[in-house]
């Protein structure tokens, strides 16, 4: 019994295969070898990881914005005075300005001169050594005989950015050593914006 289901079963398996077939099941075909001379491929790497974010890319700590914020504001003013500084000549030559601002510097002379409401000989006489020294004509002393309206004169002044020329013509004009004309200086440099570094420059430039 157990031969004759032997036989069967090999005719069986024999019928299922066709003629000229394996027998056998085909296996996989082995990979391609790589070609002379080149290296086989390495797996794809990694992308990169992100970098950090540059220094001056972040946020200052507060201390350190606040420093910035100091040093920034100090060398701002420390600009804006020097500016100031290098608009005023080292001495005041009329001879070198246009008519325009010359006009208002021998106005600003002539208002200082009578800022203290009287105008004695001796002021005169000063007005008049003022101009000589400053390259002066007798046409500018004509025009320094009579004291302008003055709140008209330091807006004339200011529109026309002499305001540091005008300052400088009455510190030059007047004795400082009379508080009245140091307190009128004093008035005359707030009402003109000029800073106090600027006018303790010009007292040392232009007083007697």
């Amino acid at each position: 019994m157990p031969a004759l289901l032997d036989r069967i079963l090999g005719r069986s398996r024999a019928a299922a295969i066709p003629p000229g077939a394996d027998p056998q099941p085909a296996a996989a075909p082995p990979p391609d070898p790589p070609e002379a001379g080149r290296p086989a491929r390495d797996p794809p790497a990694p992308p990169p990881a992100p970098l950090a974010a540059p220094r001056r890319d972040r946020a200052p700590a507060p201390a350190e914005a606040a420093l910035r914020g100091a040093l920034a504001t100090k060398l701002l003013h420390a600009w804006a005075e020097n500016r100031q500084q290098v608009r005023v000549p080292l001495s005041l030559d009329l001879r070198a300005m246009p008519p325009g601002a010359r006009g208002l510097v021998v106005q600003a002379l002539a208002a200082a001169v009578a800022a203290d409401g009287r105008r004695d000989p001796a002021e005169t006489a000063r007005l008049r050594a003022t101009l000589r020294r400053i390259g002066g004509t007798a046409e500018d002393l004509d025009a320094a005989a009579c004291p302008p309206d003055l709140f008209a004169l330091l807006a004339a002044l200011e529109e026309a950015g002499c305001g540091a020329h005008g300052y400088a013509a009455a510190a030059l004009v007047l004795d400082a050593r009379v508080a009245a004309n140091r307190g009128f200086l004093a008035w005359l440099a707030a009402r003109l914006g000029v800073p106090e570094a600027l006018a303790t420059g010009i007292a040392r430039r232009y007083r007697r």
